[in-house]
């Protein structure tokens, strides 16, 4: 199966050697890069469920950026969630939409058979930047 490719943010290692701003944030910590809005970072440690199998798998650590609005998130793009669980979930987005209660997302594990109920933005807590085996 041919996984879509993620948004066209950051996509170049050069963002992560020319960040502009490092500083504390609402989260923890912000990193802003050149002529990009500053983001805050999450880091989340992957779960043993293997629903993200081969992409993560258990005990890895992933570096997120927090969207600050709907346009940040694009299909491809692998989200951290948490609409009732805890810790967060970390998911690939496959279909963007809008119904009457706005703007959703739909997930699914990459080693999952069926996808996730519909994702509302403030569900979504990060976006997948960065993976630390």
């Amino acid at each position: 199966m041919e996984l879509p490719d993620p948004g066209d943010w950051p996509d170049n290692i050069n963002y992560v050697r020319s960040y502009s701003e490092l500083s504390t944030g609402e989260t923890g910590v912000c990193i802003g890069f050149p002529d990009r809005h500053t983001w805050d970072i999450r880091v989340n440690t992957i779960a043993g469920t293997g629903s993200m199998k081969p992409t993560y798998s258990k005990g890895m650590f992933v570096i997120s950026l927090v969207p600050i609005n709907e346009s940040d998130i694009h299909v491809g793009d692998i989200v951290t969630f948490n609409k009732t669980t805890k810790p967060d979930v970390i998911h690939r987005v496959t279909e963007i939409g809008s119904d009457f209660e706005g703007w959703y997302a739909m997930t699914k594990g990459d080693n999952n058979k069926y996808a996730d109920q519909k994702m509302r933005f403030s569900d979504i807590k990060g976006i997948a930047w960065i993976d630390i085996r």
